[in-house]
């Protein structure tokens, strides 16, 4: 993946959403390539950030720096600038409403037009950072298995949701009112899930020498569907953190800090693993894990680490019923196999 590299986070982030794939190979279009925002030249490219990073305080007025700031509402706020940026695109319309008899049946994330204008684009963004669960329900390759680190989320309940709910909302009756004064006809769709997917290191997962093994290395399957080049890191319990320091014979370590959890920091950005301890014991004290780590030495390439209280999961969502209108809430845990 050649993602542009910049010195401000929110440049970077942007880069990062342009240039990465998908978690999941789907049957709907991802999200707009480069070619179609019209910035598939390097250096036109290379203009196209020059003019944003002078604009950053507008941009980052647009995105919002309050503490509390939603993920997937920072990433759509980021879409809803490259749609309008880009030369090849035009945003029409973000967040719009869908109601009958003035109840909300959902929202259309962003509605833009490309240099086609054959019919409004309706892009349905979600992002995601799944955790992959080495025994839980299902099959071994089962999406079900992947869970958010609250645990109530699953890339299962996601990618239906997307599929039967979120992507289908612009076909309905009532979607066509709220896009009337568009002139809309029949919309195309897309569907920009984006994220990554942490696998479980265990003690005897041993080294890591190349990311892209994770799946041999680690002993769990990617998921099924899961895009050949999905973003990728490791998942592992507090208590595992000195035996994994040493066993990478790491050499520095980051936090992520939300909504920042998109593009990795550069390699001098990393700091001494010890420097970092005193804050990641911390966050344990106050039960503040789950935390976002990006890790790197000697050689090893920067990797993502996902670090969660020892007690994780407490929570498994059960694979969603595709009968419309069932809900099924996830089951607590008796003690995980360890």
């Amino acid at each position: 993946m050649n993602t542009e590299t910049h010195s401000h986070p929110l440049l970077r982030d942007l880069a990062w959403l342009i240039d990465t794939p998908p978690l999941l190979e789907s049957r709907l279009p991802g999200a707009p390539a480069r070619a179609a925002l019209g910035l598939e030249d390097r250096q036109q490219r290379h203009r196209w950030f020059e003019a944003l990073a002078q604009d950053l305080a507008d941009l980052e007025q647009h995105v919002g720096a309050e503490p509390s700031l939603r993920l997937g509402i920072y990433v759509e706020r980021l879409w809803q600038i490259i749609l309008a940026r880009a030369p090849a695109t035009r945003l029409l319309a973000h967040n719009l409403p869908i109601t009958r008899n003035r109840r909300t049946l959902g929202e259309l994330d962003l509605l833009y037009e490309d240099r086609e204008r054959a019919a409004p684009i309706h892009l349905e963004v979600a992002i995601k950072f799944y955790l992959g669960l080495p025994e839980g329900p299902g099959t071994a390759t089962a999406q079900s298995r992947w869970i958010g680190t609250g645990g109530p989320d699953s890339l299962a309940r996601k990618h239906l949701h997307l599929l039967t709910h979120q992507t289908r909302l612009g076909r309905t009756a009532e979607a066509r009112d709220a896009l009337s004064e568009f002139g809309a006809p029949p919309l195309r769709c897309r569907m920009a899930l984006q994220g990554a997917l942490f696998y479980p290191w265990q003690r005897r997962t041993g080294r890591i020498d190349d990311a892209t093994r994770l799946p041999e290395l680690t002993g769990m399957p990617a998921p099924a569907g899961a895009h050949p080049a999905h973003p990728a890191g490791v998942w592992l319990r507090w208590r595992d953190w000195p035996h994994f320091v040493t066993t990478l014979q790491l050499t520095g370590v980051a936090q992520l800090w939300r909504p920042h959890w998109l593009a990795l920091p550069g390699p001098d950005e990393l700091l001494f693993p010890e420097s970092l301890l005193p804050e990641l014991r911390q966050a344990h004290a106050r039960h503040a894990l789950p935390l976002q780590l990006v890790v790197g030495s000697d050689r090893l390439a920067p990797l993502r680490v996902m670090l969660v209280p020892d007690e994780w999961p407490l929570q498994i969502p059960l694979p969603p019923r595709r009968t419309p209108g069932s809900r099924r809430r996830g089951l607590p845990l008796a003690p995980w196999p360890r």
